[in-house]
């Protein structure tokens, strides 16, 4: 189990990604502690090159260690800004096969429903050629009108003034505490809990999704 975060910043830094390095580090040292628990290993990994380099360190580490991660890693969790003031809508990238898990977690710490994001090209996403299932990116957030879908990472976002008093302790301790949960189960679990029937189910939508665009033009069916 990969449980990764960048470590370089924008100014100071603090809620990205201070607060998620933190919760990391948290994370590993609970680990250490219940590692009579743990079905398979846990490993910490930090990446500098995510904003000045865009996902360079992923990459590097994806291609230097590729073997190692395709025949061991099975999943990479990926902890970017959380725990801040006013983050009380809980909403990432997920893949379709670790999302009840993050649901779960979710609904279990923080009583909240959690919103469910496509994976594309960000978050230090840089294991597609390596059979990695992602979770997880950018955690809580702002959500900036009630009915509203637009949501935020807060105003501070990558400005001088991403400081120590945006970040909220009891946000923080929630998210760590998901974090621990989500973490844990994939360590501890006898059995790998990922479901790649919802995998399937979002392959079949998206191709039924491009038939009825595509109409007469094209046929995808078999």
């Amino acid at each position: 189990v990969m449980f990764s975060g960048h470590v370089d910043s924008w100014y100071y830094g603090a809620t990205d990604n201070a607060a998620a390095n933190s919760v990391m580090m948290e994370v590993g040292r609970l680990a250490f502690q219940h590692k009579d628990k743990m079905e398979r290993n846990l490993r910490l990994v930090f990446y500098s090159g995510h904003s000045h380099g865009r996902y360079a360190g992923s990459s590097w580490y994806a291609d230097n260690y590729w073997e190692e991660l395709h025949d061991h890693c099975f999943i990479n969790i990926d902890l970017d800004v959380l725990g801040f003031k006013g983050a009380d809508f809980i909403a990432s990238a997920v893949m379709p096969e670790a999302a009840s898990v993050v649901s779960d977690a979710v609904e279990k710490i923080a009583n909240k429903t959690f919103t469910v994001r496509r994976y594309n090209r960000f978050a230090d996403q840089s294991y597609w050629g390596v059979g990695i299932t992602a979770a997880l990116a950018s955690f809580s957030r702002v959500k900036l009108q009630p009915d509203s879908k637009d949501i935020e990472l807060g105003w501070w976002w990558h400005t001088p003034y991403d400081t120590v008093d945006k970040i909220d302790p009891h946000n923080l301790l929630r998210d760590g505490r998901i974090l621990s949960v989500i973490v844990m189960r994939f360590c501890t679990s006898p059995i790998i809990p990922l479901d790649f029937r919802a995998s399937i189910n979002e392959i079949e939508s998206s191709l039924e999704n491009w038939q009825k665009q595509a109409s007469d033009l094209f046929d995808l069916t078999v």
